[in-house]
């Protein structure tokens, strides 16, 4: 008994280990990213200064376009006053969303098979998923990773309660429920149709609607998640209708050119978000529908369902965007967890393992051979995040982000700069975030979207081909250097 404990709580050690390399290194290496990143961190930064908890802010004023709950803000403002305002501490809370959904699978398999190391294969897998760690997922500031840790909570939950009637499932399904759609709205809202579908099959349907505690539990929903949205409408009024128009339109309707064929996430998931363990998942769940335990079966049907069931939700969709599939890598990584621990279980009688060393030196030969590539592959991208891939650095408003963020970390004096950037206004929140966060500290800088009505004096951050061209015909300048792809100019008076 004192063996298999001090077994326990190395696999969890050994796990959070290899959660943090995948999650938390270098995480705050790269500036802050342009689209939903900048707009989202902007909004926590303006939330950490002003304190308003309820309505977010953006420009000085209340945000209609990034209309999401703000659950992950808070928590990204809380991370601020905690660790100081930097690219670390806004992407923190993703982070830790992520290895908490790691130890999460870890610990329903210890609870559910009464194996942490079953625990343990699986979240190594969630843990070695290029698309979780790529951008836009767990290392960054964006909604998502956190969706997916509520989304996989709720669902097992919802899963536990299908296979015991347990009432506390039930609560907890409707709580981290709640969690996920003040996370991110409706989206929280997608594996509802997976579930409903599970239930059918397990015959649970019925008894769910007469269980007294199914109603307590969705009033609750109901009274925190539309309470919200009540609330918020109360203080900024014509809120509810951004909601409608803007969040609740992604799926009828294509938005900003993202539509894609039907296939389009089958096909990314093939081609580079889950290039190595794609080629496991069908083995995974042969092996699963055929094992002779009915847990394993029933785990692997629900597992299948919600999969399946969510991607045809999100190909439907006229609208797609690649880390939208995030919250099914969870459940993925759950199945090839079970076809590698039954593959384990096969070569341990096999080759009829007795002694604890024989079965380490096995087990880590094993390992190596499934995870060395994965593993090889997460540490490239995080060791060389800012310079492999062209979105993370190769485009002229990251390059202001990037100028800024050097400045900062060099201790540079950005009294008296302007930055310019001509784009819409989505375009540069990367750069607002970084301006905000100067002018919190009475540094006298600016941003603008042109180059007029320049004053002498002034240092000018331009890295448009365009706008250096009109604002050297603009105005007498010197040019100071250029660093990091922009050039600095400084106004100067004209010569007689």
């Amino acid at each position: 008994m004192q063996l298999k404990r001090y077994s326990t709580i190395i696999s969890c050690v050994l796990l959070s280990a290899i959660l943090a390399f995948s999650f938390l290194t270098n995480l705050g290496l790269v500036p802050i990213r342009v689209w939903d990143e900048g707009r989202v961190v902007t909004n926590a930064l303006n939330m950490f200064l002003n304190g308003d908890w309820i309505v977010t802010h953006y420009d000085g004023k209340p945000d209609m376009w990034n209309t999401k709950p703000p659950l992950l803000i808070c928590l990204q403002a809380v991370s601020m006053h905690l660790f100081g305002v930097s690219e670390w501490s806004v992407r923190f809370p993703s982070a830790m969303a992520s290895i908490f959904t790691g130890l999460a699978l870890w610990f329903f398999c210890w609870k559910y098979f009464k194996d942490h190391w079953l625990g343990f294969l699986a979240a190594c897998v969630f843990a070695t998923t290029f698309a979780y760690v790529f951008n836009h997922a767990g290392r960054t500031g964006d909604y998502d990773a956190l969706l997916t840790l509520f989304t996989t909570l709720y669902c097992l939950s919802f899963y536990l309660y299908c296979r015991s009637m347990n009432d506390k499932w039930l609560l907890y399904f409707f709580i981290l429920l709640t969690l996920a759609v003040l996370t991110k709205g409706v989206a929280g809202l997608f594996m509802g149709p997976a579930l409903f579908i599970y239930s059918v099959i397990r015959r649970r349907t019925l008894s769910l609607l007469k269980n007294k505690w199914f109603y307590a539990g969705l009033a609750f929903f109901l009274f925190i998640s539309v309470g919200y949205y009540l609330l918020r409408d109360h203080f900024n009024p014509g809120y509810i209708k951004a909601v409608l128009d803007g969040e609740l339109g992604s799926f009828p309707k294509t938005l900003n050119n993202h539509n894609h064929p039907f296939r389009w996430y089958f096909t990314n998931i093939i081609d580079w978000r889950y290039s190595y363990w794609f080629w496991f998942v069908l083995p995974a769940y042969i092996l699963g529908f055929i094992n002779p335990s009915e847990k394993v079966r029933s785990l692997s049907l629900f597992n299948c369902i919600v999969v399946i069931i969510y991607l045809l939700i999100l190909s439907a969709s006229h609208t797609k965007l690649y880390w939208y599939d995030l919250p099914i890598y969870p459940f993925l990584a759950l199945q090839i967890g079970l076809m590698l621990h039954i593959i384990w279980l096969m070569v341990q009688k096999t080759l009829r393992l007795s002694l604890t060393m024989q079965k380490v030196i096995v087990a880590f030969i094993l390992f190596s051979f499934f995870f060395v590539i994965p593993f090889k592959k997460i540490y490239h991208y995080n060791k060389h995040v800012s310079t492999d891939w062209p979105w993370d650095l190769d485009v002229a408003d990251r390059d202001q982000a990037l100028f800024i963020q050097q400045a900062i970390r060099n201790h540079q004096n950005l009294n008296n700069y302007t930055f310019c950037y001509n784009a819409c206004e989505r375009c540069h929140a990367q750069i607002d975030f970084y301006v905000t966060l100067l002018q919190s500290k009475n540094v006298h800088v600016k941003f603008k979207d042109n180059v007029d009505s320049l004053k002498v004096g002034e240092c000018v951050v331009v890295s448009q081909l365009e706008m250096k061209k009109k604002l050297e015909s603009s105005y007498p300048v010197k040019k100071l250097k250029d660093e990091n792809g922009c050039s600095v100019y400084q106004i100067v008076e004209r010569s007689l």
